[in-house]
């Protein structure tokens, strides 16, 4: 999530193909028309002036591959079926962004800015089955109560205080599952000397089949069954604060509410990639202006410059005769601000190491670079900018991760 004059970007959500492009209305979205044949060809918008967007997609040659038209009218600004995405039905959407080319490649929310919590929200991931709920806690995350089968049932929370959240899903009165429960000393976490609790990642397979809870001492599960897509938050270092997602008979989605667990208010997520090369940091407390990224076959190495023109290290590009070609990537702050990444890893020269990446701001996506192949990440972050990076590297860039820092609204 970013913040534009104002308005919060959530997403996209979908490919990385096409162009970035993005559309916000002067007044509430009266309709919305999509042209659909097994997959979203192409989407525009009209605004409760009569404005037209625009069309997002259907940029084919071919006249039988435009798909049948679809109009959704609305009287309202709340536009409820986006609450799959967005769980706050206080909020209306003003606005889409997104990429397309021959088809809708990606597709993201304009809202307002919700209340000030110094935190940001993760996810979520899973189906758009079942009722929303959100929760964050007023002291700390004692216990997770699972009910699991083949799938996750349920899922219910206590606080340090006593109080309980939940349950979330468990509506199915013939299959309740089997109940586990995750228990967690908070001072034993606080002698270890990370910040408080908490998750440090959690893992999800296949909507609602498995969840894992990761923390700095142990792997809590899988419980359910590890099968489908999977998806993971590594986030260290920084306080889960509740949760958010959806729950009906079987717990459908989950995301995550996070706040700083530092003096400095960042948030460490990631990194992603291979275990190889040596730890680097960087961070800082300007804004990022220029990344410069050197690219072969793989990430070969990259460096970054903050708004006062330092320049960072080069991370990788250690292997003489493989230093690929340089790439730039220049942000024009502060207008402009990088608020997330997204790439792939995969292995390259029986290493596993970053194949591509792409960096996105609040007004567009540079890249992918290098060569888009072995499996993605990415991670929808809300109330975000970020100020640094970290990870490791050697010969190539091997593992990449993200240090955030919430923006509040008052």
């Amino acid at each position: 999530m970013a913040f534009l004059e104002g308005i919060i970007s959530l997403g996209p959500w979908g490919g990385l193909g096409g162009d970035h492009w993005s559309y916000r209305a002067s007044g509430g979205i009266t309709e919305v028309v999509l042209r659909v044949e097994g997959n979203i060809k192409s989407i525009s918008f009209i605004d409760a002036s009569g404005l037209v967007s625009g069309t997002f997609g259907g940029r084919g040659n071919d006249p039988n591959d435009r798909g049948e038209e679809k109009k959704i009218l609305y009287n309202l600004s709340v536009i409820s079926w986006w609450n799959f995405l967005y769980p706050d039905s206080r909020k209306h959407v003003v606005g889409f962004h997104g990429r397309c080319g021959y088809y809708l490649d990606a597709l993201g929310i304009f809202v307002p800015p919700a209340d000030s919590h110094g935190s940001i929200s993760a996810g979520q991931w899973g189906g758009p089955g079942g009722d929303p709920f959100s929760f964050r806690v007023g002291s700390w995350i004692k216990e997770i109560i699972v009910h699991e089968g083949a799938n996750i049932k349920s899922l219910s929370f206590k606080d340090g205080n006593g109080q309980e959240y939940g349950k979330f899903g468990g509506k199915n009165a013939n299959d309740t599952g089997e109940e586990r429960r995750v228990n967690r000393d908070r001072w034993a976490f606080r002698v270890s000397k990370i910040h408080n609790w908490d998750i440090w990642r959690l893992c999800w397979n296949g909507g609602d089949t498995s969840l894992s809870f990761i923390t700095n001492l142990t792997t809590r599960g899988p419980f359910g069954t590890a099968t489908g897509t999977s998806f993971s938050v590594p986030i260290e270092g920084s306080v889960v604060i509740g949760f958010h997602g959806r729950g009906g008979y079987y717990l459908d989605a989950i995301g995550i509410h996070v706040k700083p667990g530092d003096i400095e208010g960042t948030i460490s997520i990631g990194p992603w990639g291979g275990r190889g090369g040596d730890p680097w940091s960087y961070i800082t407390n300007r804004g990022i202006s220029q990344i410069v990224i050197n690219v072969g076959s793989n990430i070969t190495s990259i460096s970054f410059r903050d708004t006062t023109d330092l320049d960072s290290a080069t991370f990788g590009g250690k292997h003489p005769n493989d230093i690929g070609e340089r790439k730039t990537v220049l942000i024009n702050w502060p207008s402009e601000q990088l608020t997330s990444i997204s790439g792939t890893y995969g292995n390259f020269s029986s290493l596993l190491t970053i194949t591509s990446l792409s960096f996105t701001t609040n007004r567009t996506t540079y890249g992918p670079f290098g060569t888009v192949s072995g499996t993605p990440f990415s991670i929808p972050i809300n109330n975000n900018a970020v100020v640094g990076f970290h990870g490791r590297a050697g010969y190539y860039l091997d593992a990449i991760g993200i240090f955030v820092k919430p923006q509040t609204t008052i």
